[in-house]
């Protein structure tokens, strides 16, 4: 006898909602700038700990910031607004490129219009948010600022040319900064590892054999 398993309907449900564009565009955001607050800054498990708090913090309105202090309190900080434009007009394309979550969903996540608009927004939000914590609570002057925008457009490039995978960088914030990701849990969950024994990604783009 056939028999619907309604647990795994949930699930899949769960899993979708989860990894809704809305969310993921802030997840692709937070994990490079993580990585290069890592690689460049000397961040760790509790420093990302306490930018977290302070989403939080922003999301539940504790701050009780507009969106235009948002803006004022970070531009009058010195964000540069090229670079700024830069990611966010590509931000998008990363999505497209990078197949980290096409082959978790089993589909692109970024299917439609109102997908791509809800996508670049939580970039924005994410991307604007985490520069206010910096600025305001972890006391990043302009060239800090500045620098770190620089290294999160060229990450943003190493990914758009195929160079390096966002399964890649989940995996290392994991293993070095404990660094939870429902994505790299959903993709070891469906393929076990994130690297071959011969230390190249699972499925490698055929720029890494440029």
């Amino acid at each position: 006898m056939w028999k619907i398993d309604f647990e795994k309907i949930k699930q899949d449900k769960l899993d979708q909602q989860y990894h809704r564009p809305a969310n993921v565009g802030a997840v692709i955001t937070l994990v490079i700038f993580y990585k290069n607050l890592k690689d460049h800054y000397g961040f760790g498990r509790k420093r990302f700990l306490y930018i977290m708090s302070q989403f939080a913090a922003i999301q539940h309105n504790e701050w009780r910031m507009t969106q235009h202090q948002v803006d004022e309190v970070v531009y009058r900080k010195g964000l540069d607004e090229t670079l700024y434009h830069d990611y966010l007009q590509r931000a998008w394309k990363m999505i497209e490129s990078d197949d980290t979550y096409t082959r978790i969903l089993g589909r692109k996540p970024v299917q439609n219009k109102t997908d791509r608009e809800d996508y670049n927004e939580s970039v924005e939000v994410a991307y604007k948010i985490t520069m206010l914590i910096l600025t305001k609570q972890l006391h990043f002057g302009k060239k800090r600022m500045n620098d770190l925008q620089k290294y999160v457009k060229e990450d943003m490039w190493c990914i758009l040319e195929g160079r390096v995978k966002l399964i890649e960088f989940m995996n290392m914030l994991h293993e070095s900064c404990a660094q939870e990701f429902g994505a790299l849990d959903d993709w070891i969950k469906k393929f076990g590892k994130v690297y071959r024994d011969d230390g190249l990604p699972l499925f490698p783009s055929k720029a890494m054999y440029e």
